[in-house]
């Protein structure tokens, strides 16, 4: 699986309008931060429903929050 860093290269030297600007060094630095960002955001959500269903399912809010932590770890790698 590829990093964001290894994306953001590959997206940044694509020719997408037929002619580079100089641009790619922004391109590269653009497309790191929105992936990061939205990474971010993604982890927060399913670190949310991975909570809901362990409270759920156990019934213990300080269990689901144990379980909500060692997923986000996991995630995070």
């Amino acid at each position: 699986m590829k990093t964001i860093k290894e994306r953001a290269k590959e997206y940044s030297l694509k020719d997408f309008d037929g002619y580079y600007t100089g641009r790619e060094k922004a391109v590269e630095e653009g497309y790191i931060a929105g992936a990061t960002e939205q990474k971010d955001i993604d982890i927060d959500k399913a670190c949310e429903i991975v909570r809901n269903i362990a409270n759920e399912y156990f019934g213990d809010w300080e269990q689901s929050c144990k379980i909500e932590d060692t997923f986000r770890k996991a995630m995070e790698e």
